[in-house]
């Protein structure tokens, strides 16, 4: 069994910044079911979406693919009970009609991080001259879906946006509470569920947003902020690796650019004083020298060549 996950390109420490992409990958890798990562550039700049392929069958939804997947004999809920069953079904059902809008209002309908962050990611994956208007065209898609339980002409759009933040960061404590001290949502063992919170979590963790009070509510939930970076550590190692070292450059630059900032006013000082005494050196110089005189009253200061200088 060949199966290829399309997706957009990695960025920001993560294999690739499509959410459905990272559910799957997660799913299959979860499962110890190797797939192949094929980034379909002509056909993102074209502004369609990726697929999901298993052999000659060609999935355009992550439902589609699991239950085909469930066929196959891949899955991560055989023997799970009845209970079980009806928890993962409900919270998944619960991320996606809830913790999905809320993250996609934070990445593309919040005007400065998109316009700081989302955009010119998306762009610099697309190239000119797509990049003019693809991301523009995927964001106005994305929102139209973000905003569809909502009545725009009860209520404006910034209203709503601050609803699903509200409930967003709900749903996100709620999350950390279900997970508690678990390595996953049933214990020590993932299903279909681990494979969901891993996708929308790790979008809204990784992703360097100006401004996002949902992220900034997810950073207050370490078990979950745990949970992201063991996931992408077990199953995700190339890219967790390249992400801990950037991290690292961007805070050494950080530590040295705060350092020259103490250090300016010293630095500035000695510059000053090294100038200072080099101009009195050269004057002491030229004076004992006779290079340079001084005449009495007028106050009158000459300057002679060394081949002629001025006799007594």
């Amino acid at each position: 069994m060949k199966i290829i996950v399309e997706c957009w390109p990695e960025k920001w420490g993560l294999p690739s910044i499509d959410l459905n992409a990272l559910i799957v990958m997660s799913y299959l890798s979860f499962a110890g079911v190797p797939y192949e990562r094929r980034i379909p550039r002509w056909k993102l700049a074209f502004g369609k979406e990726p697929k999901f392929y298993v052999d000659d069958k060609e999935f355009s939804s992550v439902d589609e693919l699991f239950s085909h997947l469930r066929k196959m004999g891949v899955s991560l809920e055989y023997d799970v009970t009845i209970v079980q069953s009806a928890d993962i079904l409900a919270f998944r059902s619960y991320i996606e009609s809830v913790l999905k809008p809320a993250l996609m209002e934070s990445l593309l309908y919040d005007s400065k991080n998109y316009v700081d962050t989302v955009r010119p990611a998306l762009g610099s994956m697309i190239g000119f001259p797509f990049s003019l208007f693809v991301p523009n065209a995927l964001r106005d898609r994305v929102n139209s879906m973000t905003f569809a339980n909502y009545n725009l002409e009860y209520v404006t759009e910034s209203q709503a946006a601050q609803d699903i933040r509200d409930h967003g960061a709900e749903c996100l404590t709620q999350l950390s509470h279900r997970l508690s001290t678990q390595k996953f949502f049933l214990g020590n063992k993932p299903c279909s569920v681990d494979a969901f919170l891993f996708a929308h979590l790790a979008l809204l963790l990784k992703c360097p947003l100006p401004s996002s009070p949902l992220q900034s509510h997810l950073q207050g939930c370490d078990n979950l902020i745990h949970f992201v970076n063991r996931v992408l550590r077990e199953h995700f190692p190339n890219f967790y690796d390249e992400e801990e070292e950037k991290v690292k450059q961007e805070k050494e630059t950080k530590r040295k650019k705060e350092s020259d900032v103490v250090e300016w006013p010293n630095k500035r000082k000695n510059q000053v004083f090294a100038v200072l005494f080099g101009i009195s050196a050269m004057l002491f110089y030229a004076f004992s020298s006779g290079m340079v005189t001084y005449e009495g009253k007028g106050a009158h200061i000459a300057f002679h060549s060394r081949g002629n200088r001025r006799r007594k």
